[in-house]
């Protein structure tokens, strides 16, 4: 019996499936690897999940089923490659055939597989991420991409590069960044987040640790799973820096409250606001006020760039958009109560002149005290958005700051999502609502006078002073009320 396993593990290691190594965690990053239609490949993994483990697993099964393969590996710090790589490989290797082995070259960091296939290391610390710089190859591997250094630059201008000619792909596994404006977050999380392609595996998915395990992993942490490292690092919850991200209050759990249809009052006021750019987004939103719930309700939104954004078609859709979304209960169209924009005095002259669109143009003084004032309806629930402002979601969720220690701040770029269907821009969406939220008139009533009110000959009415009504009569009501007559 023995015999025969020795054998079947042998035939394994020459085929390169060594699928027998991993537990249903690793198994899903593998086939999720393999499905995912993008060169660049971005998991969430929690702690002590095995995800070093699964990418030397990728690489080495790689090495075996392909001579002369090329793997480029890299990790935050080149030390790791000694703490954590030189570990894995040794548990890999257990048994492995000896002529199989591959060959340690510690002076160029680098495993030499007998059939020429190599496995090459680097940090992305004191530049040695160079060393990697040229050549082709056929698979590039980034362990723990949220601690790197200079990721971007490392992915576009060291790795991509390599494998141009190979059809080869970039594959990123990491915990969350400490910070949320990290690049992995930004760039590669978000977008896949919002698209709702991101495969994440928290310290749940591995079937090797007991919940006794993980109740002791929780005894680590002064508030136990609450702890925000914690859920970072085994929940893989992106933890929001209130320093560098713009709007921190906007959390998944809050965004599953506001994130929702709303119905309509049968009487509102509504708002078109916008944030112009020729080079960044245009964005209108269209919103109104539901002045008995006092909530600022987002229906819909309208975004143009590049050589579409001409005055003419910007008119129709805000006209279209706003029939659309403003009708009374029979579907007749309702006049808009405010329209704001920001001082693009250009655009803001044709809206007005050329295509009698009355928009108002927004102050645009004491940003940070309008954001703070948005921030604080979020956190009180006073905004609801509906499914379809996928941009206004999107940056919501990512807008950052571009520097956090400038007096006068602006917002980061923000990723593009891989399909092209959401747009970053500069978070302009954000700007949008600024205006909004800085221009809404929350103490004007849009209902009639006597709406709700019901009447008839058996119906006391407490209204004082309605007409045709009997003077003496009134007068003695006041009295009994002590009001003065």
């Amino acid at each position: 019996m023995a015999a025969n396993k020795d054998q079947a593990i042998r035939e394994l290691w020459r085929r390169g499936d060594l699928d027998y190594k991993r537990h249903e965690g690793q198994m899903r990053m593998k086939n999720y690897i393999e499905e995912f239609d993008s060169d660049i490949v971005s998991i969430l993994a929690s702690r002590r999940l095995g995800k070093s483990y699964e990418l030397l697993l990728e690489a080495v099964e790689l090495c075996r089923k392909k001579p002369g393969a090329i793997v480029k590996y890299i990790c935050p710090r080149l030390k790791m490659v000694k703490m954590i790589v030189a570990p894995n490989m040794r548990k890999i290797m257990e048994d492995c055939p000896q002529e199989l082995r591959p060959e340690w070259k510690e002076n160029d960091k680098v495993y030499i597989f007998p059939n020429g296939s190599e496995i090459q290391f680097a940090g992305t610390d004191n530049g040695s991420h160079e060393n990697l710089r040229g050549g082709a190859a056929d698979f590039c591997i980034v362990d723990e991409a949220g601690f790197c250094d200079h990721l971007d630059y490392v992915i576009k201008s060291i790795l991509r590069p390599t494998l141009l000619t190979t059809g080869g792909r970039i594959v990123m596994i990491s915990t969350p960044s400490k910070s949320s404006d990290h690049e992995f977050i930004q760039k590669y999380i978000t977008p896949l987040q919002n698209a709702g392609d991101l495969l994440t595996l928290n310290i749940y998915d591995n079937p090797m640790l007991s919940d006794k395990i993980i109740e002791s992993l929780k005894k680590d942490y002064p508030s136990g799973d609450k702890d925000p490292q914690y859920r970072r690092e085994y929940l893989c919850e992106i933890i929001r820096d209130k320093e560098s991200v713009v709007i921190p209050e906007f959390t998944p759990e809050l965004e599953r409250k506001m994130v929702r249809p709303w119905d309509r009052p049968p009487f509102f006021d509504s708002y078109t606001s916008g944030d112009v750019g020729f080079r960044d987004l245009t964005i209108y939103l269209f919103a109104y006020w539901d002045y008995l719930k006092h909530v600022l309700v987002i229906e819909d939104e309208l975004v143009m760039n590049g050589p579409e954004m001409t005055t003419e078609r910007l008119a129709s859709e805000i006209k279209r958009k706003e029939r659309e979304n403003f009708q009374d209960s029979e579907g007749n169209a309702l006049p808009t109560y405010l329209r704001v924009m920001d001082n693009n005095l250009i655009m803001w002259n044709d809206l007005n002149r050329l295509h009698n669109l009355n928009f108002i143009v927004s102050d645009k003084d004491n940003k940070e005290a309008q954001i703070n004032h948005l921030r604080m309806m979020i956190a009180n629930e006073q905004i609801i958005i509906n499914p379809r402002c996928k941009h206004l979601i999107y940056h919501l969720r990512g807008a950052s700051w571009k520097e956090s220690n400038s007096v006068n701040r602006v917002f980061a770029h923000l990723s593009d999502t891989p399909d092209y269907s959401v747009r970053g821009g500069h978070a302009d969406a954000v700007d949008a609502l600024i205006y909004l939220v800085r221009n809404l008139v929350k103490s004007k009533n849009p209902y009639p006078r006597d709406w709700g009110k019901v009447f008839g000959d058996d119906i006391f009415q407490t209204q004082l002073n309605m007409p045709g009504e009997d003077e003496a009569f009134v007068n003695k009501i006041k009295k009994l009320l002590n009001i003065p007559t």
